[in-house]
């Protein structure tokens, strides 16, 4: 199951100024952000991948809203929350809320790009969960499974 932008504009939680679901204090929450920039080795295709990631944490929830340019047009991309840096493994594995769960949401947070014609896409998601020390980065993956471009995610 994915929570969608609906879910999340219901919460309050859509991150254009990030406002927390009703009863929790906006200071509260944790702002971490990055910029996607593509995966050198390995990868087939030429691509100029670059966008902003943004993943906020609240009292009881995670979501995450990312844009991305510089893909192909009219390719649908899955991206997740990843364990490590960019730099360590290409992101690690994907990040889950229980570790011996299924790679599957909600135990992992899950973005799906939707190249319009100009190769851009959107999206944000949220999860039930507050996301552990350990979330380091967000990857885009290509329609064959390969990582392509990877955001690292700082504290604002």
């Amino acid at each position: 199951m994915r929570f969608k932008t609906g879910l999340i504009a219901v919460c309050g939680v859509f991150l254009v100024g990030v406002s927390a679901p009703a009863g929790t204090a906006s200071s509260t929450n944790q702002v971490v952000k990055g910029r996607f920039s593509e995966f050198s080795a390995g990868i087939d295709r030429d691509f100029d991948i670059w966008g902003p990631v943004r993943l906020t944490i609240g009292e009881d929830w995670t979501s995450v809203r990312a844009n991305a340019k510089g893909l192909e047009p009219s390719t649908t991309y899955t991206s997740h929350l990843h364990e490590s840096a960019c730099s360590d493994a290409d992101g690690g594995g994907h990040y889950k809320n229980d570790p011996a769960g299924p790679p599957a949401p909600p135990n992992e947070l899950w973005l799906m790009f939707h190249a319009n014609s100009a190769g851009s896409a959107h999206d944000s998601s949220s999860a039930p969960w507050v996301v552990r020390d350990g979330a380091r980065s967000v990857v885009i993956h290509d329609t064959d499974g390969a990582r392509i471009a990877c955001a690292d995610l700082f504290v604002e």
